[in-house]
């Protein structure tokens, strides 16, 4: 309920808006008991041969006020649509938010599939539940009120008739209600997976055609289907049974009524308009309260969304900027690790007590097997991650002490994974700048050899790229990240294997161009082919998350050990291997 009660607080913000919204729904509904007093007023007077244009006025009035009460409905209909999609629109953008926020540990446990079910189905429960569900319950509530105060101005017995027929329903649909909500619950968590399956499908299609999975695929999402299918049955029979329950409660309510009326009409106690007034009440009330089954079964999707969302909302990033963190507006580009340590669990440690130190405009170079650490290492300098022990210092300031912002202002990063967005390759060299002009895109471009190939595309710059890129090859989605990098002009460099999807030729061209980048620049590159690093200051080898050696090329050349393994490999002449050669992975498992 807490989570329901924000949800409620969220929607309220409006104050104005919603006192309105409150006021037309106050008015409905009293305007609609308006109409069984007029009908019985009709009955106990109006049919008097002495006063034929009473019949009239009646009519009259009866029109005024469903015109009127019409007015008010359209102000509630507006109004509360208003408030919940205002309510809807926060809470994507609040998740939204969120998400861009959250740390990279956040994500690694998140699926996205499932973050698009929050984003998605969990908002639409609750927009629903405040859209219909909020001014039901005021409205059946106050229809109640009303209806038992109505009844007891009438007669005295068919209020107490009425307040216990009222009492009895509201119990059965509170007792669905939470019958409903686990269920519900369920219905929520399995849509979650069937977007999953939606998401991981979708974006790994090629993969499924490639290796001829279609119909495996195909079963694994019939299944899921199949789940969500059972969870929505469960619910709808749960809501199936509350209407013909509640509509035989109100029968029988209304056959007391009736009986208890009649009688009282027959023996003089009562006036033929006194017992039509307190049936027309009686059916009026049904009509809501018919649907609180229905209604029960909306507020606990509403729950269930609620609550997923605020798992979202209040997850607690692992990486959070300190309230005395510092600006950043000059970097000189000293790196410095001090004994660093991390692991994302106590059972999965990654590195283990690493120290280095990169001086303003050196290159430190990275080289290791898979699972070696490298990408870790180097996601530790922009706060991707915190280290679970030592110091990571920028100009001799801890990362940990700096705005995120500001540190990462100062940072271009090339990943070994490269993401291009749905959009103009202009813009998407332009990401970490938008504000430049297409000249300094031009310029980043050429730098990164990228330049010819987008000139022969039919519009140029402004070439629409398709999701993530894909009709570009790997190569030129590869220089296009480059080129967002120059765009960048950081003062410091992080080169995740950058050069991993070029050609030779193509690398030789990158590295000729990254050279002229690097020149003032502190840059931290991780590689497998040694040519990339060859010219670095430091090169650090890595093996199971420590370094193993370091030292210049010249200088690991001239150490046995893994460094000079890969080298052997890599410069073996192809006419004289006997068998492929040997990935840093590979050597480095035979010298271990």
């Amino acid at each position: 309920m807490r989570g329901f009660t924000r949800l409620c607080a969220l929607y309220a913000d409006s104050r104005l808006r919603l006192a309105w919204a409150l006021a037309c729904t106050v008015a409905a509904v009293l305007l609609h008991l308006a109409v069984p007093l007029i009908l019985k007023s009709v009955l106990d007077d109006g049919l008097d041969p002495d006063n034929p244009g009473f019949v009239y006025v009646a009519g009259a009035l009866l029109v005024g006020v469903t015109a009127l009460r019409s007015a008010a409905v359209y102000g509630q209909n507006y109004l509360v649509a208003f408030l919940a999609q205002r309510l809807a629109y926060r809470l994507r953008n609040q998740l939204y938010d969120k998400l861009q926020r959250l740390s990279f540990a956040y994500h690694d446990r998140a699926q996205t599939g499932d973050l698009m079910s929050r984003a998605a189905a969990d908002v639409e429960a609750v927009r629903h539940f405040f859209h219909f569900g909020f001014p039901m319950v005021f409205s059946v509530l106050l229809t109640g009120v009303g209806t038992t105060a109505a009844l007891a101005w009438l007669d005295w017995r068919l209020a107490v008739l009425s307040i216990g027929g009222f009492a009895v329903i509201l119990a059965v649909s509170v007792t669905m209600g939470r019958w409903l909500r686990p269920l519900q619950e369920i219905v929520q968590a399995h849509t979650a997976r069937l977007s999953v399956a939606w998401q991981e499908s979708l974006t790994g299609i090629r993969v499924v055609k490639a290796f001829g999975r279609e119909q495996s695929q195909e079963e694994s999402f019939s299944e899921v289907a199949g789940d969500l299918y059972k969870a929505h049955m469960r619910v709808t029979h749960a809501q199936a049974l509350s209407l013909p329950l509640l509509t035989l409660l109100l029968a029988v309510g209304l056959a007391l009524t009736l009986y208890v009326g009649g009688r009282e009409v027959i023996l003089g106690g009562m006036s033929l308009g006194t017992l039509v007034a307190a049936t027309s009440y009686l059916v009026q009330l049904g009509h809501p309260l018919r649907r609180l089954g229905w209604l029960a079964g909306m507020v606990s999707r509403c729950q269930a969304g609620g609550r997923r969302l605020f798992e979202v909302l209040d997850a607690v990033s692992e990486v959070r900027e300190s309230p005395r963190a510092r600006t950043l507006p000059q970097v000189r580009g000293a790196l410095r690790f001090e004994h660093v340590s991390f692991h994302y669990d106590r059972h999965l440690p990654v590195l283990h007590d690493i120290s280095f130190t990169a001086e303003p405009g050196q290159t430190v170079a990275l080289l290791g097997g898979t699972g070696s650490g490298k990408s870790t290492l180097a996601q530790l300098i922009p706060r991707f991650y915190d280290p679970t022990g030592g110091v990571v210092s920028l100009d001799g300031i801890d990362v940990r002490d700096l705005q995120l912002d500001a540190l990462r202002r100062h940072i271009g990063i090339v990943m070994q994974d490269t993401w291009l967005f749905s959009n103009t390759i202009r813009d998407n060299i332009a990401y970490g700048r938008p504000d430049i002009g297409l000249e300094a895109v031009v310029a980043a471009a050429k730098a990164a050899h990228a330049h010819d190939f987008i000139m022969k595309f039919p519009h140029g710059y402004d070439t629409w790229i398709g999701e993530r890129g894909v009709t570009l090859s790997g190569g030129q989605r590869q220089r296009i990240a480059i080129a967002r990098a120059f765009v960048r002009d950081p003062r410091l460099l992080i080169l995740d294997d950058a050069t991993s999807s070029v050609d030779v030729e193509t690398e030789f061209l990158i590295q000729r161009a990254l050279r002229s980048l690097m020149v003032g620049r502190t840059t931290v590159v991780i590689a497998h082919r040694l040519y990339t690093l060859r010219h670095a200051d430091l090169i650090l080898v890595l093996s199971g998350g420590r370094i193993v050696q370091r030292g210049t090329h010249d200088e690991l050349l001239d150490e046995p050990g893994l460094y000079q393994t890969v080298h052997k490999q890599q410069s073996r002449d192809p006419d004289e291997q006997v068998a492929p050669p040997v990935s840093p992975v590979a050597a480095e498992r035979s010298h271990v």
